[in-house]
């Protein structure tokens, strides 16, 4: 599938499936909590590595997306929702100004349901997605004040004006996958389910609005905390949770340079610069993700044009890792490879689609969208 940025959720889904078993040799699924040995899984199964380097990648671009839409003539994040996309969505939003008018909070909760054909990488099938968010936005600038827009929904900030500008996000997510698709270059047909809930906090700070040509590239600083509850199905069909808090680092916060036209605010390419996450792992185990210059174009999605994503996983306490990562996005494949202690390496099929339904700017999409009269009627069906 050719997806034409949400972040991010986080999101924006990214997914990363490695082994599956062919539907005619399907295991009776059981439920398993992975702590106390959590990392331990992570290590002997590949599959559940992959969801777990998705996790953080998929928390980047979500943090990459929040925050841009600003105002009510927003871009499209990542992912403009082409009409061939069944998408069902709700939302209800407001700004208000703070007692002393140095700042504007906007409130909004969103929900979205969609149907996604799979056609990339000879991989062919059906997902479906469905999100429900909820998040408190806190505009502020050095020096200034923010105010709310006439429409009441959106603070009054153009794009040129955001050096200096703060935002903190308190938010919490859920989204749930479930697919099936058929692996063409393995042969083999794969059925995957994913949930997630997230809760937590962001910090960003345009830190530079430059103009290039007759485009604006606004780069933002963004320090962020979030905890994860997942549940996913494994190579062995089995469906397991894992419970896992992922952070960018005090020294390496995530650098993130956004590039539109300056005229129509179209969206140009997204950049994470660099940056590091950690993702710690309810025994105490962690994985730990560095990003250079990984960009995303609009018309390829989550699928990075170029840049790297490299990691490493610890036991608790350990100094040195017990496997490491990475992911070139240079070439065609994009494939994640696991190399471990021994010497021994593993490719896991990179599959990201799930990102969609972290689009933040959903719900400017003409006819996608309805008003909700009250946060209470934003909700998804059962």
């Amino acid at each position: 599938m050719k997806q034409p940025l949400k972040l991010l959720p986080y999101v924006l889904i990214l997914n990363l499936w490695a082994c599956g078993k062919s539907e005619s040799t399907k295991n009776t699924p059981t439920t398993t909590e992975a702590a106390p040995n959590q990392t331990a899984a992570l290590l002997d199964d590949e599959q559940i590595t992959g969801e777990h380097v998705s996790g953080t990648v998929d928390d980047a671009i979500a943090a990459t997306v929040q925050g841009d839409d600003n105002t009510a003539a927003q871009g499209l994040g990542l992912d403009p929702v082409d009409p061939s996309k069944t998408v069902k969505a709700s939302n209800f939003r407001t700004c208000k100004e703070s007692d002393d008018g140095k700042s504007a909070i906007v409130t909004f909760k969103r929900s979205a349901e969609r149907d996604v054909t799979i056609s990339k990488l000879q991989r062919s099938g059906e997902s479906s997605f469905k999100n429900l968010s909820e998040e408190t936005r806190t505009w502020s600038k050095d020096g200034g004040s923010v105010t709310c827009d006439s429409t009441g929904k959106h603070v009054a900030l153009a794009r040129a004006d955001l050096q200096g500008v703060n935002l903190k996000i308190d938010f919490t997510d859920e989204h749930s996958r479930s697919s099936a698709y058929k692996n063409g270059r393995r042969g083999i047909d794969l059925k995957r389910s994913r949930s997630v809930k997230t809760t937590g906090t962001r910090d960003i700070t345009w830190t530079k609005v430059e103009a290039s040509g007759d485009n604006l590239i606004l780069t933002r600083s963004i320090a962020d905390k979030s905890e994860h509850t997942v549940t996913t199905s494994n190579k062995k069909s089995e469906d397991t949770t894992f419970t896992t808090s992922v952070a960018t680092t005090t020294d390496a916060p995530l650098i993130v340079k956004v590039e539109r036209v300056a005229k129509s605010d179209k969206l140009v390419s997204r950049t994470i610069v660099s940056g590091k996450k950690i993702a710690t792992n309810k025994d105490g185990g962690r994985i730990e993700t560095t990003f250079s210059n990984v960009k995303y174009l609009p018309d390829d999605g989550c699928y990075a044009t170029s840049g790297s994503i490299a990691g490493s996983i610890f036991t608790k306490d350990a100094t040195t890792a017990s496997a490491s990562f990475t992911i070139d996005f240079s070439g065609d494949t994009k494939n994640v490879v696991i190399t471990y202690k021994d010497g021994t390496s593993k490719n896991v099929d990179y599959v990201a689609e799930g990102c969609a339904i972290e689009d933040r700017d959903v719900d400017n999409v003409a006819g996608a969208a309805t008003e909700a009269a009250s946060a209470a009627a934003v909700k998804l069906d059962k």
